[in-house]
């Protein structure tokens, strides 16, 4: 999983990409996102998977991201295919995040 940091990283990301998940965490203030993201790591490395490019950023501030992991305490995840989002929302379970992923 790709850490990203900057708005450059992250159009450098979808430059090499055709097919992406980015899920968006706020740092240490989201219970939900930290017990998540050990399932996260683990489902980006199923060889299933290998063709998908998985990213991993910090909210920005005033973000509908942000927002949304604050209220719900949850990660937010954005899918996108050849450069357009497809699907996106708030994920709180295995079954949510791979039901996400059918979209490829």
């Amino acid at each position: 999983m790709n850490l990203i940091n900057t708005e450059a990283e992250l159009n450098a990301f979808f430059e090499q990409n055709e097919q992406a998940v980015i899920t968006y965490f706020l740092e240490t203030d989201c219970e939900g996102c930290e017990e998540l993201l050990p399932l996260f790591e683990e489902i980006s490395e199923e060889t299933e998977l290998e063709k998908i490019s998985f990213g991993l950023m910090q909210a920005q501030p005033g973000s509908i991201a942000e927002n949304l992991v604050k209220q719900r305490e949850v990660p937010f995840v954005a899918i996108y295919k050849n450069g357009e989002m497809i699907k996106c929302g708030s994920v709180n379970s295995e079954k949510e995040f791979r039901k996400m992923l059918r979209k490829f």
